[in-house]
């Protein structure tokens, strides 16, 4: 497994901090693409190369004003918006879009969870799985706590609409913190295989804090579960540093690390 962290695109700075204690890659937000400066982007990709480190996934891939469970009449924008953000991504090369976007995607009042799930299912097949194909990327479906979001908020329920949709571009990530909080087992992430594209981690029992050494046992165990499913992809830390980045991510990396030893 390799590390990253998710970083905000006005932070390139992070990257060499990121670097100095040993992770290999970033992550950074989709959306938040969309209308920003040319320069900054490129101010970020140009910093990751000089560094050798690659942008493995983009997380927060809708804006919160996208009703993504409205039928057929949002496809025109929600194609219009993907296609214009792709473009500003490119100079970053993430192979993998995360779909949480939580506000994007609740079910509005009055829709049932039935008919919620089939616009979803129905909006991945005609827009986001063709969108992925041809741009050569992948998409994450990503589980939330219920305080987030009211669909989808476990692993396995993400894993239903994966297998409901059966396209290549659509695939799995798993969020420690949510997952944990969504009551998923271990041994449902060792089954959920090769469907997992990508993995987030905080600690779901330090207010969503950067794993610290009070994580170490727990973080064994999910990753000895990740490993038995065959996963060997990178691992970003999602979360709160608590007011001290460079601290937090060095104890980070030293926990998943030791987590790591069998």
């Amino acid at each position: 497994m390799i590390f990253a962290c998710c970083i905000g695109l006005e932070s390139p700075d992070r990257l060499g901090i990121l670097k100095k204690h040993g992770y290999a890659a970033y992550e950074t937000g989709f959306s938040a693409l969309t209308n920003a400066p040319e320069e900054k982007i490129a101010a970020l990709a140009d910093k990751a190369r000089e560094l050798g480190m690659t942008c493995v996934s983009h997380n927060g891939m809708f804006p919160s004003d996208m009703p993504l469970l409205g039928g057929r009449e949002i496809y025109p924008r929600v194609e219009d918006y993907l296609e214009r953000t792709i473009e500003k991504a490119r100079p970053l090369g993430s192979p993998t879009i995360v779909l949480g976007s939580g506000k994007a995607r609740e079910i509005p009042e009055g829709m049932s969870r039935e008919e919620a799930k089939e616009r979803f299912e129905a909006l991945l097949c005609d827009v986001v799985a063709p969108f992925a194909k041809r741009n050569g990327v992948v998409v994450a479906i990503e589980e939330l706590r219920r305080e987030e979001c009211n669909f989808i908020n476990n692993c396995r329920e993400a894993m239903e609409i994966v297998r409901d949709v059966s396209r290549p571009e659509i695939q799995l990530l798993v969020d420690y913190y949510h997952s944990t909080l969504g009551g998923d087992k271990l041994t449902d992430i060792v089954g959920f295989g090769s469907a997992i594209r990508h993995v987030h981690i905080a600690s779901p029992k330090n207010q969503r804090r950067f794993p610290n050494i009070d994580d170490v046992g727990d973080c064994r165990s999910f990753f000895s579960a990740l490993r038995a499913a065959g996963y060997s992809g990178a691992v970003s830390l999602e979360g709160s540093d608590g007011g001290n980045f460079e601290s937090a991510a060095a104890e980070a990396i030293s926990v998943m690390k030791e987590a790591l030893l069998r």
